[in-house]
């Protein structure tokens, strides 16, 4: 068996990374042509909703986050550092699963795992050291792009777990109580064009 330092290089994990993002851009690619090939060979159409594509694409994006994570720290900060930061990220996916602070096991798992990555993006703008502004914007750039991976993975995980919807019949004149959302309605005037 090889040591750790053989397998865990930032070439191994780059190249993990290019295997991963190819099996997701192959499992989004699948899930935005089913439509079309159903429509095309039977005529029934058919619409695939934001669930459809977080269950198949969990797993894969997790791993990029984690890679992510890897490959930001084993260049700036060494291997045994990032494996302690992916570490923790992992123990708090646990610890959150078990106490659920946001009530949604995709956000539970994942929170602690791109906060990991957001440290390690972090983490690595603040430890650029060039000796000329050229050289700190040119390499700072690639990381800004990370940077703004993650809060887009956040917001993507955020934007489709956290949906909250309620419906009610209000009559006019009176007023709707929407508990789950913490508010309530006063109808006093419907018009319709």
């Amino acid at each position: 068996m090889k040591p750790l330092n053989n397998i865990l290089t930032v070439r191994s994990t780059m190249l993990a990374t290019v295997f991963v993002l190819v099996l997701l851009a192959a499992l989004i690619t699948m899930g935005l042509l089913t439509p079309f090939i159903l429509r095309v060979s039977t005529g029934e159409e058919i619409l695939l909703d934001a669930a459809y594509f977080n269950l198949r694409a969990a797993l894969p994006t997790l791993a990029l986050v984690m890679l992510l994570t890897m490959c930001l720290l084993i260049r700036s900060a060494g291997r045994e550092e990032g494996l302690l930061v992916l570490g923790l990220g992992i123990v708090g996916s646990v610890l959150s699963v078990i106490f659920s602070p946001f009530s949604s096991l995709p956000l539970d798992i994942a929170f602690p795992l791109l906060a990991a990555a957001f440290f390690a993006v972090v983490y690595r703008l603040l430890s650029l050291r060039e000796k000329t502004l050229k050289g700190t914007i040119r390499g700072a750039g690639s990381h800004i792009v990370h940077l703004g991976a993650v809060l887009l993975l956040v917001g993507i995980l955020f934007s489709t777990n956290m949906n909250i919807e309620d419906s009610a019949v209000v009559p006019l004149g009176e007023v709707g109580t929407f508990k789950s959302m913490g508010y309530s309605v006063h109808v006093t005037n419907i018009t319709s064009g």
